[in-house]
Formats: C-alpha cells, structure tokens, sequence
C-alpha cells in the first residue's frame, strides 16, 4: 500500500512540476523565466569549464543565491498550483489527486467526511509545502550571506 501512495505522490508531484513550469513561461513571467535560465546556463557552463575540479567557491555561492532569487516567481507559482491541486481539488475529489485516482487510493475521514481545515492542513504537510513558504520568507528576508549560511544546513 506505501508504495502505491509513493507512487501516487509521484505522478502528483510531475503534475504540479508541469502545470507550474507552464505558468512560469507565460508572458507575464517572461522576464523572470529569462533571469532565471540565463543565471542557471551560466552556473552549469562554469561547473564544466572548470576542468580541474578548481572552482571559485564564492562564484559558485553567488549563483546559487542569484537563481535562488530568480526562482521567486516559480517559487510563489508552485506555492499556489501546489495549494490548489492537492488541497482544493484533492478536498473537491472526495480525498483524491489524479495520481490517487488512477491508483484507486483516498484520504479518507475516520468518521463522517472530510472537514476541509484538517485535510489543507494534511495535504500541506504530506507536499513540503511549509518548506516553499519558508524558502520564500528567508529569500525575502535575509541578506545574501546570512541565507547562504541558512541554505546549506
């Protein structure tokens, strides 16, 4: 049965990966979307250029900051694809996500029906959705040292 819900939890996930990445590439996101691929392009091109494995570690923390700032966009986007797909849909399909549907699974109530508060608080807890909204308060708020050091613990 676990593994049946893993799975599920997979193809939910890709879904929401899908539906966000779409949302990132609208016109209105365009030049987030630009910012964001150009500083990952030039990450990936500085890791294989440095043939030696001698990197300039501070380079290197500043492009992980810079695409971590640059995915703010993507990061709010999947914060609500991920509140409506699994909370508002999953609550509306009677406990089901289309991952749970095509492997005949539910979230079920012990008793009665599902009291919505309980199962947004659920289904917040099951997808990491804490740890988007705390990416994006630490993003927002801290200087780029003081979130360097937070992100690698």
């Amino acid at each position: 049965m676990k593994i049946k819900r893993i799975l599920a939890y997979f193809i939910d996930i890709f879904i929401v990966t899908i539906i966000s990445s779409l949302l990132f590439m609208l016109p209105g996101f365009k030049d987030s979307y630009t910012t964001y691929n150009n500083y990952y392009n030039d990450y990936v091109d500085e890791l294989m250029n440095s043939g030696s494995g001698d990197y300039d570690v501070d380079k290197l923390d500043d492009f992980q900051y810079n695409i971590s700032k640059a995915s703010m966009p993507l990061m709010i986007i999947r914060v609500g694809v991920l509140i409506i797909y699994f909370g508002v849909v999953g609550f509306i399909l009677n406990g089901q996500t289309i991952g749970k549907k095509l492997l005949h699974l539910r979230v079920k109530a012990v008793e009665g029906n599902l009291n919505p508060g309980l199962f947004m608080l659920r289904e917040a807890l099951v997808t990491g959705f804490f740890f988007e909204v705390l990416s994006l308060i630490l993003l927002s708020t801290l200087s780029k040292g003081a979130f360097l050091i937070a992100s690698t613990y």
